[in-house]
């Protein structure tokens, strides 16, 4: 049995070039900025000095946080929530010295608004938060395939119902 170096040869070559490739595909991945965004609805509670009970001190406030997971800086310059239609947001104004804000890695900032008044005001889907960032990327809340189309739909048509 004779070996067939040629055809060796060309294997090598294949894998050089995979590898190459695969290089390449995470030297890319590596520099981007990820940011996770995440909205959620809070009661608080604290003791009463005087009593020692747990008392309510604020309802519905609804946050709204993102959270670097990238390996690069971010500047988070804008939050808030995407409403149905086309390039329509509703931002929230947060305390002063909030934002803007770079956050480094696996760092979060976090603002809120009362949620009752944003549902009355939007009627709008807390699942569709965002936070956007000095080089005009959006970042939007991640949600399952089924809510997904729904925000697309929503977004690109607006005449969907909210569940």
């Amino acid at each position: 049995m004779q070996i067939n170096w040629e055809a060796w040869g060309v294997i090598g070559q294949w894998a050089g070039a995979i590898a190459t490739f695969l290089a390449v595909y995470v030297a890319v991945k590596q520099g981007k900025p990820k940011v996770k965004v995440r909205a959620d609805v809070y009661e608080g509670w604290a003791p009463n000095p005087f009593t020692g009970k747990a008392e309510k001190i604020f309802t519905n406030r609804l946050y709204v946080t993102a959270v670097n997971i990238g390996t690069v800086p971010v500047k988070i310059v804008n939050m808030g929530f995407r409403l149905p239609g086309k390039h329509r947001y509703a931002i929230i104004n947060p305390e002063p010295g909030v934002l803007p804000k770079v956050l480094m890695p696996s760092e979060e900032v976090s603002i809120w608004t009362d949620e009752q008044s944003l549902r009355e005001k939007w009627n709008t889907d807390f699942a569709i938060a965002f936070a956007s960032d000095s080089a005009g990327r959006i970042y939007y809340q991640h949600v399952g395939l089924k809510k997904e189309i729904t925000r697309f739909i929503r977004w690109n048509i607006g005449k969907i119902k909210n569940n």
